[in-house]
């Protein structure tokens, strides 16, 4: 039994000691895309995807990694919306 706690102790602490590098990595070029895709001034998704990888970066460096994988995330849905949203203008120009 006592084997048992301490196993998943050891994977739970596990889980929250990474870093996420794959939420980083997704949201960094979720973010990268969106810039090159959207007009600067026209998103309000672009700017709240660029706090939140920002916030995210500095949780990383204060070890609080669940924060940061949160974070990277919402950068990530924050940068998808502001292509999205550039599309859809850009479709609506169009008809």
């Amino acid at each position: 039994m006592y084997i048992w706690v301490m196993m998943s102790s050891w994977l739970l602490m596990s889980c929250v000691t990474t870093a996420p590098i794959q939420e980083m990595s997704d949201a960094r070029s979720a973010v990268a895309t969106a810039q090159h895709i959207v007009t600067p001034v026209s998103s309000i998704y672009l700017e709240k995807a660029k706090e939140n990888l920002e916030q995210a970066t500095i949780a990383i460096e204060k070890s609080d990694f669940h924060r940061a994988k949160t974070l990277a995330k919402k950068a990530k849905i924050q940068a998808q919306k502001a292509v999205k949203e550039q599309q859809h203008r850009e479709n609506k120009r169009e008809l």
